[in-house]
């Protein structure tokens, strides 16, 4: 037997992620003088908004739920659009206020998604296999900012940007395309002001009709990705054989970056050769007659300025084995005390496959659901093991 369901639906919701007294000016302690003793009190720390909202949120859903031979093949696919209203977000404030930043409603970000869940029974004999598969696709687009042209966020608030027509929170970086290995290199290539032979050489895609204008300035940086993962997928296996049960989890991401705050941390020219460094200095920038493989710039130079570019910048693909599960479930006989013992036992995070260099792990900071996004060495999912006992009377 076989059969669809459609559904459609259409939803309205207020929220609020921001702690509840942001609202109101709240005071800080702070310490002064008074009859030349230094004494604790208080002053102004944030800005009041007396006109803070609800982030709302309009939905659109709409769906089909397919069952086919018997639902022994079972489909569900969502299709969903979110207009997100009067976000809730905190900027940057002119400095002659006496605040740094402060909570507003500002902008519009519309999400639009595929959610698919697709469930097989491969096999349902003595043996019984069943398999689960999930996948989903993203993607957001800033509608509106107000007044806003352009808000500048992620690490430093300078590495990514929230733009009307561009995903939120999108990378915004120079872009690194070598070194400066000969002083012909100084003639021939954009510069900034510092560059040397042996520093970082950088794209240079700005100046007037869109043409190169033979510097490197501030509008030389370039949208790089966002956060976001464009998909996720999601694999469950369960085989059941008599009393014994057995599963496994695999997650994977795709379409994310993630920039590698803590790499930039001890990862960069300038911090000379007194200190520990990654094994691919070896390939640095020596001399004209030794340019090492003409990406890595000289650890020696210093006084250079060290732009936020797309060195640290990470795919945050991953596929992961996520759990290992084994029961075995012991049904005792009817006249005994007890009546069910179930032992159970589970491995978490059992590893990860992976081109993240920048810090633990893709992991580390779940940019899947934040748009300033940056790992600043946040500790990696620990791999655990469980044991449990079940015992029901």
């Amino acid at each position: 037997m076989n059969q669809a369901k459609f559904r459609i639906s259409y939803g309205v919701n207020g929220s609020n992620s921001i702690p509840n007294n942001s609202a109101y000016g709240i005071l800080s302690n702070s310490n002064y003088s008074q009859d030349g003793k230094l004494t604790t009190g208080f002053i102004p720390g944030s800005t009041a908004n007396d006109d803070l909202g609800w982030q709302k949120t309009d939905s659109w859903n709409a769906g089909i739920d397919l069952g086919l031979f018997n639902n022994r093949i079972s489909l569900a696919m969502d299709y969903y659009i979110k207009n997100i209203r009067d976000m809730l977000y905190q900027i940057t404030l002119p400095a002659d206020m006496g605040y740094t930043r402060g909570y507003t409603n500002v902008g519009n970000i519309r999400k639009t998604g595929i959610e698919l869940e697709l469930k097989t029974e491969n096999l349902t004999g003595r043996l019984r296999w069943t398999t689960n598969l999930q996948f989903s696709w993203n993607k957001n687009k800033v509608i509106d900012l107000g007044a806003n042209s352009t808000i500048f966020t992620g690490y430093d608030n300078s590495t990514q940007v929230i733009e009307v027509g561009r995903p939120a929170g999108e990378y915004y970086l120079y872009d690194a395309v070598g070194v400066y290995e000969t002083a012909e290199d100084l003639k021939k290539y954009p510069t900034q002001t510092g560059s040397v032979v042996g520093s970082v050489r950088y794209r240079d895609v700005s100046g007037p009709d869109g043409v190169p204008d033979g510097k490197i300035t501030e509008a030389d940086r370039v949208h790089m990705g966002h956060p976001q993962p464009s998909c996720t997928y999601g694999m469950t296996n369960t085989f059941k054989y008599k009393n014994w049960t057995a599963s496994f989890l695999i997650t994977a991401q795709t379409g994310g970056k993630i920039y590698g705050a803590l790499g930039r941390a001890f990862d960069r020219q300038g911090m000379g050769t007194s200190v520990n460094v990654l094994r691919k200095w070896k390939n640095m920038w020596f001399s004209e007659s030794d340019p090492g493989d003409g990406h890595t710039p000289c650890a020696m130079i210093s006084g250079i300025n060290e732009e936020y570019d797309n060195r640290w910048l990470y795919s945050s693909d991953f596929i992961k084995l996520k759990n290992i599960t084994l029961s075995y479930n012991w049904r005792m006989p009817k006249k005994a005390f007890i009546s069910n013992v179930r032992l159970c036992a589970s491995v978490e995070n059992v590893f990860m496959i992976d081109s993240y260099d920048g810090g633990y792990s893709p992991e580390s900071n779940n940019s899947s659901s934040r748009i300033s996004s940056y790992d600043y060495g946040a500790y990696p999912m620990a791999r655990t093991f469980n044991f449990g006992v079940n015992i029901q009377f």
